[in-house]
C-alpha cells in the first residue's frame, strides 16, 4: 500500500467510516469523493486499515483515463490473461 507506516488516528469520522463500512457489505466498489483536502484519503485508509479484504486504490495521481484499469488491476493483483489485456 502506498499509505504504509504510522498514520495518526481518525478522529471525528466515525460516522462516515461506519458508513463506508456497511456500504462494503453490500458493494464490491466504494468511491470517496469530495473537495481537495477533506480527508477523503485518510478517511479511505482508516477503512481500508479496519476491514478484511479490501483494496484501497488511489486514483488521484492518474491523468490519463487509459491508466485507470490498468491501476486498478495492479492493486487487485489481476494480471493480463494470453492475448486479452486487462483494460478490455
Amino acid at each position: 500500500q502506498a499509505l504504509a507506516g504510522k498514520i495518526d488516528p481518525l478522529i471525528g469520522r466515525d460516522r462516515e467510516v461506519a458508513a463506508a463500512r456497511a456500504l462494503l457489505t453490500t458493494r464490491r466498489l466504494v468511491t470517496v469523493v469530495g473537495t481537495g483536502g477533506c480527508g477523503k484519503t485518510r478517511l479511505a485508509a482508516e477503512v481500508v486499515a479496519s476491514t478484511e479484504n479490501v483494496v484501497l486504490v488511489d486514483l488521484a495521481p492518474i491523468t490519463e483515463p487509459g491508466h485507470v484499469l490498468p491501476t486498478i488491476a495492479r492493486a487487485l493483483g489481476l494480471r493480463e490473461a494470453g492475448a486479452r489485456p486487462v483494460s478490455t
